[in-house]
């Protein structure tokens, strides 16, 4: 079934990012985190009109199903009470979540609480300047899925940025069993890179939401980049990450978009974007 995510509120408007500003200049560890509500995002999805979405590439098929979210989402959530309470809890659902499915009936109320839910965090560690050196850090973004999301797609994360360079990247996607809720295996992601533009750089990959042969869903992952300033001088790192929804049966991609301070990203036509995150470091002075 092939259902869209989205934080707009209309098709076609750029999704509103939450910002975080980091000027204390401290050397550590910080994580910022947004979060999205599947079904809060169908919801939105569903009012959009049927020329709007075909214009945006959707199929007549995928339109019906996006106009029966309602419907489609109370059968997904009605699957969940053929597992056990362990299965549960370990997919991320709470105790009330999981009375709430035991007792489902297909309200507005469950559907929303009971929903799954996309958390992307952006952790920035280590950004530092040492003087006649070029500024350093370790930039990554993870997300973590609670509870089973409706998609069978590929997605993407990707993250754009003020023209530093990597030296080096990793990504691991983790991946669930849908019935117990047991880890079982990682591996890596896709390396997608972005299409280029002046003063900025990015970094993508893809991987497939769900393995249905094995029975699994990519609950989380991480891609963490390792990055060097482009000059000689502290310079502040911009940023702008969020993790793409494929809505439709294409390979997902992405394009940098903005620059200097305002970088960004938009995802090729049938991905959504979903928990934007965007904000800044300034490197510490060490001797």
């Amino acid at each position: 079934m092939i259902l869209a995510l989205s934080l707009v509120l209309g098709m076609g408007t750029a999704a509103f990012a939450e910002t975080s500003n980091d000027t204390t200049g401290k050397l550590g560890h910080t994580v910022e985190t947004s979060t999205c509500n599947e079904y809060a995002m169908l919801k939105e999805l569903a009012k959009e009109s049927e020329f709007s979405l075909v214009k945006l590439g959707y199929t007549k098929s995928e339109i019906v199903e996006i106009k029966d979210y309602k419907e489609n989402y109370t059968k997904h959530l009605e699957k969940l009470d053929k597992l056990e309470d362990q299965g549960l809890t370990n997919l991320g659902y709470d105790e009330e979540q999981i009375k709430m499915i035991r007792t489902f009936k297909g309200s507005e109320a469950e559907l929303y609480g009971l929903s799954a839910t996309l958390s992307l965090n952006v952790v920035k560690t280590d950004f530092r300047y040492k003087e006649t050196e070029r500024s350093r850090g370790t930039f990554s973004y993870e997300w973590t899925w609670s509870g089973i999301p409706m998609s069978t797609s590929t997605d993407i994360v990707a993250a754009s940025w003020n023209d530093w360079e990597i030296v080096s990247r990793s990504s691991t996607i983790k991946y669930y069993d849908m019935t117990t809720g047991s880890y079982e295996k990682s591996t890596t992601g896709t390396r997608k890179d972005p299409t280029s533009s002046g003063g900025i750089a990015g970094a993508g990959y893809t991987f497939p939401l769900r393995i249905s042969k094995e029975n699994l869903f990519a609950k989380n992952g991480k891609v963490s980049l390792n990055l060097i300033s482009d000059v000689f001088s502290r310079k502040v790192f911009y940023y702008y990450a969020a993790y793409g929804h494929t809505v439709l049966s294409v390979s997902p991609s992405f394009a940098l978009s903005g620059s200097g301070i305002n970088v960004g990203i938009e995802f090729s036509s049938g991905v959504e974007k979903l928990s934007p995150k965007k904000g800044n470091s300034t490197p510490k002075v060490i001797s």
